[in-house]
């Protein structure tokens, strides 16, 4: 069975903060992604799966002003792909996404047999958020 959610908003990559005595927290808007992407997640599912899991996940972030002229239409000199600092790493935005959905569509991230990631800007008009598709059952 293959399902494909759209979760709208901005999307947060796996970031963890430390605190002075030593400890690790998550950062504040990484909870709030992860709650956002179970909450639209667990508004369509169905069962959760035993068996193994294929993860894909499209990352779609929203342009920096710096990157618009002033009416509204892409800089020349604006990059093209989702390269930025700011942007974080494509792994990280899938390992938050899959944290999050860790007892909501499977019960152990060792059932994901295979994933992967890609992130990129959004197009004019296109909002900000991830398309994540779950291949549940054989892999074959």
């Amino acid at each position: 069975m293959r399902r494909t959610y759209w979760i709208p908003g901005k999307p947060y990559p796996w970031r963890v903060r430390r605190t002075r005595e030593g400890r690790f927290y998550p950062a504040p808007q990484l909870k709030a992604w992860q709650e956002r992407v179970v909450a639209f997640v667990e508004s369509q599912r169905g069962e959760q799966v035993d068996g193994p899991v294929q993860l894909e996940v499209e990352v779609v972030l929203q342009r920096p002003p710096s990157h618009l002229t002033s009416k509204g239409q892409l800089r020349k000199s604006a990059p093209r792909e989702a390269t930025s600092l700011r942007c974080g790493d494509a792994t990280n935005h899938l390992k938050a996404i899959e944290d999050a959905l860790k007892g909501v569509l499977w019960k152990d991230d060792r059932q994901v047999i295979a994933n992967a990631c890609s992130k990129r800007y959004a197009e004019t008009g296109e909002e900000s958020g991830a398309r994540v598709t779950v291949q549940m059952g054989e892999s074959r």
